[in-house]
């Protein structure tokens, strides 16, 4: 994509934001995949715009601003990005929200994070400890696809979601079980 096709899609997504009631479903979702492509070649004017969703006041924005940030961009684990994901984690009303941030801060942070941590033993959703869940066991050393499923497991009810049961499975999965402590 040019520079030109990358201002334009920006552009229409500033608008997009500002009057959603001027795009149908069709056009937004259109709008949105140009916007995954974006983030998917790592396009710099359009990571300064998922910045800016980060902090929209409609969660659906700030769920594709996540998304697309925290899945395709380099971030920091202790820099501003993660720290700004790590307050949506705790603080956003909305559970896609903090249930998406969860699964970036376990593909991103190093070690323990604290707001994982806290999201596991305390968030309101079960669907958001879940994620919190499987976000601690992939910081253990469990491969994602392998936590993915025992997040799923969560859901369903089939297993509770402690901090107990994350070094349960770590230690499973034959990773050293200190390595879970130091975390």
């Amino acid at each position: 994509m040019n520079e030109i096709e990358v201002q334009t899609i920006l552009a229409r997504a500033q608008i997009a934001r500002a009057n959603p009631a001027n795009f149908n479903k069709q056009e937004l979702r259109m709008l949105k995949r140009q916007l995954h492509q974006l983030a998917e070649s790592k396009s710099l004017p359009a990571k300064e715009f998922f910045i800016s969703c980060l902090s929209d006041s409609d969660s659906d924005w700030r769920l594709n601003g996540l998304r697309n940030l925290g899945f395709h961009y380099p971030c920091d684990p202790a820099g501003e990005i993660c720290t700004q994901i790590r307050t949506l984690l705790l603080e956003d009303t909305d559970d896609d929200v903090r249930s998406c941030a969860a699964l970036v801060l376990g593909s991103r942070s190093q070690g323990l994070d604290p707001a994982l941590l806290k999201a596991l033993q305390s968030d309101p959703s079960e669907y958001v400890r879940g994620s919190a869940f499987t976000a601690l066991l992939e910081l253990g050393g469990v491969p994602f696809a392998v936590a993915f499923g025992f997040g799923e497991k969560v859901y369903d009810g089939e297993i509770e979601p402690t901090f107990e049961e994350i070094k349960r499975i770590v230690a499973e999965y034959g990773i050293d079980i200190e390595q879970i402590d130091e975390l």
